[in-house]
């Protein structure tokens, strides 16, 4: 993979995470 192909998934990743983890506090809330 090139490194720009590793970060963009990385921060994808991040994004995704980020989101689940507001979706679960609002449940929670």
């Amino acid at each position: 993979m090139r490194p720009t192909a590793a970060k963009n998934f990385l921060e994808m990743e991040k994004i995704v995470i980020d989101q689940s983890k507001k979706d679960t506090l609002n449940k929670v809330a």
